[in-house]
């Protein structure tokens, strides 16, 4: 029999090592950020993310882009994500994941515009100048403008399936009219004239903390820091507030 005082075994130092490194592990997964953001609020969320990491550079982010509706149902099934930039938090109460949100703070409202591309800028030879682009059923933009009793009509339609397509078709001038968010339209006066104004919705832009996020820690210092003067100063900047 060993004395008390023999060194420890290679067993013991081995399962030693082993929960060393599983909680070295566990340090730093408790020390990531995951975020979803909606394409329509353009460089924010990265310009955020970038400053927050600037003041914790030990907090690894990770930021996706994608629609607000492929994000609900991402959550549906269960995918792990701290913060969701949401357009149109209203889908989450539609989607039965109004449970999943632990934490929510308002990040700008939303007006929507009627634009036309600029004369100098259209191009009437690809045969949609006549047209008005829409973006394609169930995407948060539609959903507004499906709101909007008297929004313009007309005969012939151009239906965008991202928001990307749905900016370059008016910022191209492949197409002669569309409904396109203020702040975007503001944002390139340059190529877009306003012809009318639509009507307001409050709170459009919403940051979500969900329920479960795998990262409470750096989820909720985030969300303070959204709600900072420099994150303010980060969204008029962008045109998303004036």
């Amino acid at each position: 029999m060993g004395s008390l005082g023999a060194r420890p075994s290679k067993w013991c130092r081995g399962a030693f090592f082993a929960f060393f490194l599983v909680w070295l592990g566990g340090c730093a997964e408790s020390n990531r950020l995951v975020v979803y953001a909606d394409p329509w609020l353009g460089e924010f969320p990265a310009r955020a993310l970038a400053a927050f990491s600037a003041e914790q550079p030990a907090t690894q982010v990770e930021l996706r882009i994608l629609s607000s509706e492929v994000v609900a149902q991402r959550l549906h099934y269960g995918d792990p994500i701290d913060i969701f930039l949401c357009f149109r938090p209203e889908i989450m109460r539609e989607r039965g994941l109004s449970r999943q949100i632990a934490a929510e703070m308002v990040l700008a409202d939303l007006d929507l515009v009627v634009v036309a591309p600029r004369v100098e800028i259209r191009q009437p030879k690809l045969g949609a100048i006549n047209c008005q682009s829409l973006p394609a059923d169930g995407r948060p933009l539609q959903r507004y403008i499906a709101d909007w009793s008297d929004a313009p009509e007309d005969s012939c339609t151009v239906t965008a399936d991202f928001c990307r397509q749905t900016q370059d078709y008016l910022l191209r001038g492949w197409t002669g009219r569309g409904i396109l968010p203020g702040f975007f339209a503001r944002r390139h006066a340059d190529r877009l004239e306003i012809l009318r104004a639509g009507p307001s919705y409050s709170g459009a832009f919403t940051a979500l903390k969900i329920s479960e996020t795998p990262h409470r820690s750096p989820a909720v210092d985030f969300m303070k820091f959204l709600a900072t003067k420099k994150c303010q100063s980060l969204l008029a900047e962008e045109n998303i507030i004036e």
